[in-house]
């Protein structure tokens, strides 16, 4: 079995970081671990990671998907983590409700992470 992939320049033992990875609360894509915060590839739940001394933001973004032309457009959310001085990893969720509890895990164990897009911390 091979370990999640880091998508910060800082890393962490690929052992002690599949630990965290199995012991990690699941949200839907994404995982907190007490290492890292993790997220989902294209098909593979959880596949990256970012320690959460990288991590400076945590928010949703809800965007639309392109249509067919035959059905009504339907409206996708993302959780993004932004890292390492503004690179930026998104992941969907199905469900509010998901995104909405880790949101909420997140505040409580890490404070410091703002859960508010960059920006919008000067308009409070």
């Amino acid at each position: 079995m091979r370990g999640p992939k880091p998508l910060s320049t800082v890393t962490i033992d690929p052992e002690e970081i599949r630990a965290d990875r199995r012991k990690s609360r699941r949200f839907d894509q994404c995982g907190l671990g007490e290492e890292a915060i993790y997220v989902g590839g294209w098909l593979t739940p959880r596949r990256f990671y970012v320690p959460y001394s990288q991590v400076t933001h945590v928010f949703k973004r809800v965007a639309v998907s392109k249509g067919s032309g035959k059905a009504f457009l339907t409206p996708i959310l993302y959780l993004v983590v932004r890292y390492d001085d503004g690179k930026e990893k998104q992941c969907s969720f199905r469900y509010l409700n998901e995104a909405d509890e880790m949101l909420t895990e997140l505040e409580r164990t890490h404070p410091e992470i703002s859960l508010k897009k960059p920006g919008s911390e000067a308009a409070d």
